[in-house]
């Protein structure tokens, strides 16, 4: 395949001598490198794509005219061109990969990617490798036709064995397609993520998915912005830190493809939230009731489960409200609860929160939780 590719140089290089190569190369060897890039296969193995400066349109229609005078019988499907060869074209611009220069490479099967198959399924774009030869080509909707780059030449549309290339053995190999990526697992801190996650206010949490970066379709997004920290602000990044204050709430926005499919996740993480009591009267003492309003009653995790109150001294307890009962029930008016103090005697009381710890939980565990964070507070009742 060499020997010809020089002898259609030594015939159209006396046609182009007088092509300017300021932009392009009128020349059809040797290709001028220009650059290169690490690109990955399916799986994730890296490999080097190679850019080539672009040959002049005369050379590209020279050569286009040489491949369907010496194969009339193929179909030319796209010019010739140096941005991409057959392995480039088979392999990764095929699956809509930029197209590049690829030198012969087993990687596409070496990490499983594509598994070999003894015959080509029907529908194309089952990849075939010319083993007899260093060539690459995919099956098309025609039967018995492959498509395949022919080195700085075009891409032609042939029978398996009409083309300037070895077809005395051939492997087929079809994508191993088992899942598209798995959004799933994913963890913080020592929990897993579920749909909707309850922290504790304050504190620092480590968000992390295993998808291989690669395969993050554009920088995880959240919303509200501003309360979570990147390692690598503006680039793809697979973890991230997250602060948030009483009653806030983030959720993330993550997207990621391979060739099996996409795969979507949002979720999102609400931090417990604070209370602050409020007395309708002027110098804050309690008659009759008095309300607690939270930073947000959205989700009873992160509401206290219990709120019970004592006398001063906190070892009598004179009253119990259930928060998850009043929750229930319907009781919330604008992240608010009354309790009514009424019947209680007069005097100074300790009032203790008790939340459910909700760190590493799901939502079950949460409110069946026996482990609890006590906060109290202090009232003067007078009735």
């Amino acid at each position: 395949m060499r020997k010809l590719f020089y002898l259609i140089s030594l015939i159209l290089l006396f046609d182009l001598q007088s092509v300017s190569a300021q932009s392009c190369t009128s020349q059809i060897l040797p290709r001028i490198e220009t650059g290169s890039v690490t690109i990955y296969t399916p799986n994730g193995s890296p490999l080097t794509g190679y850019i080539y400066m672009e040959y002049c349109p005369d050379a590209v229609t020279a050569l286009n005219s040489f491949y369907t005078i010496a194969y009339p019988n193929a179909q030319l499907v796209s010019n010739s061109t140096t941005s991409y060869n057959c392995h480039g074209y088979a392999w990764w611009v095929s699956e809509g990969g930029s197209p590049y220069w690829i030198a012969y490479t087993s990687a596409f099967w070496d990490d499983d990617s594509y598994i070999e198959v003894s015959s080509p399924p029907v529908g194309g774009n089952c990849k075939v490798s010319y083993v007899s030869d260093d060539h690459s080509a995919i099956t098309s909707t025609d039967a018995g036709k492959f498509i395949s780059k022919w080195g700085e030449g075009p891409l032609m549309k042939h029978a398996p064995g009409y083309a300037p290339y070895d077809a005395s053995t051939l492997k087929y190999y079809v994508r191993s397609c088992s899942a598209s990526p798995d959004l799933q697992q994913m963890t913080y801190n020592n929990g897993s993520v579920y749909t909707v996650n309850f922290v504790s206010a304050g504190f620092w949490y480590n968000i992390y998915t295993n998808i291989d970066l690669i395969l993050l379709n554009s920088n995880i997004s959240w919303n509200p912005s501003g309360t979570v920290n990147w390692y690598a602000s503006g680039t793809k990044n697979v973890n991230a830190n997250l602060n948030l204050s009483s009653g806030q709430s983030v959720t993330f926005f993550m997207s990621a493809s391979n060739s099996c499919g996409t795969a979507n996740r949002n979720p999102s993480f609400v931090a417990q939230s604070a209370y602050k009591i409020l007395s309708h009267t002027a110098e804050g003492i309690v008659k009759g009731y008095f309300e607690v309003e939270f930073d947000n009653a959205e989700y009873l995790e992160i509401l206290p489960q219990t709120i019970v109150i004592y006398d001063q001294s906190e070892v009598r307890e004179e009253m119990k409200i259930d928060v998850k009962e009043m929750f229930k029930s319907g009781q919330f008016a604008d992240k608010k609860i009354r309790i009514d103090v009424s019947k209680l005697s007069n005097g100074v009381k300790i009032i203790n929160f008790l939340y459910p710890k909700v760190d590493g939980k799901t939502s079950e565990q949460i409110l069946s939780s026996t482990d609890f964070e006590k906060k109290s507070s202090r009232i003067i009742v007078s009735n």
